[in-house]
């Protein structure tokens, strides 16, 4: 197993958002948190990861990006901890041969190899989304968590990157706006509303009746036939 939560209570600034709380999830299952705005989706994968922080990456939310400094930099932020502060410090003024191609050919993939040499700051949202994801693949962690790290990308590269997460990492944990994005990427899909599991199920045992019930007060929602929900 890897996470295990029993019975526990997790708020977020003081302020409890699930009570009671029980949840199993196992290794190598790829786990898509979806429901209406303030489920409490970001305070759960937070919490997921507090409980395993030294074998996961992390995409928050806000990317968390230095604006000032190159992609090259950012990406490299991943793995500061795993070298000595002398490395770190000749990375920032001469990043190795080595450091470079590797963090250009992961860029490569994610479609950004001609901004290596960019400041963060300079990018669309987009690019920094997708930044922020390289960083974590590049920290190289069994674990993947991550908080909407599609949202600022089209459809089409929305399938691509949740593509290369999964082939980065054989864990992956993430919340996601899209239903449709979560059925076709995940193997299983947790539905989220005012902070209880309201369902928790393979993709292909989730009806279009639980998807409309568990949005049903969100009306920027698009629940239709077109995601092909069984």
């Amino acid at each position: 197993m890897l996470i295990e939560f029993k019975n526990e209570t997790i708020a977020y600034k003081n302020k409890v958002v699930f009570r009671d709380f029980s949840l199993e999830i196992n290794e190598k299952e790829r786990v898509a948190l979806i429901g209406p705005s303030g489920a409490g989706k970001s305070t759960l994968l937070r919490a997921i990861y507090n409980k395993i922080a030294e074998q996961a990456s992390y995409v928050p939310q806000d990317y968390g990006l230095v604006p000032q400094i190159s992609v090259l930099h950012n990406v490299y932020m991943g793995r500061l901890d795993q070298h000595s502060s002398w490395q770190n410090l000749r990375t920032l003024i001469r990043p190795a041969t080595e450091i470079k191609t590797d963090i250009t050919d992961l860029l490569a993939e994610l479609g950004i190899s001609n901004m290596l040499k960019k400041r963060a700051g300079e990018l669309s949202g987009g690019e920094q989304q997708r930044v922020a994801v390289g960083r974590a693949i590049y920290r190289n962690s069994p674990v993947m968590i991550a908080d909407e790290p599609v949202s600022a990308v089209d459809p089409h590269q929305a399938h691509s990157l949740l593509e290369t997460l999964s082939s980065h990492s054989p864990s992956l944990i993430l919340s996601l706006h899209s239903v449709e994005l979560a059925l076709s990427h995940a193997t299983r899909v947790i539905g989220l509303r005012d902070g209880n599991i309201y369902f928790d199920a393979v993709p292909d045992k989730i009806s279009s009746r639980k998807i409309n019930k568990l949005f049903s007060k969100n009306s920027q929602v698009n629940t239709s036939s077109k995601f092909n929900i069984k």
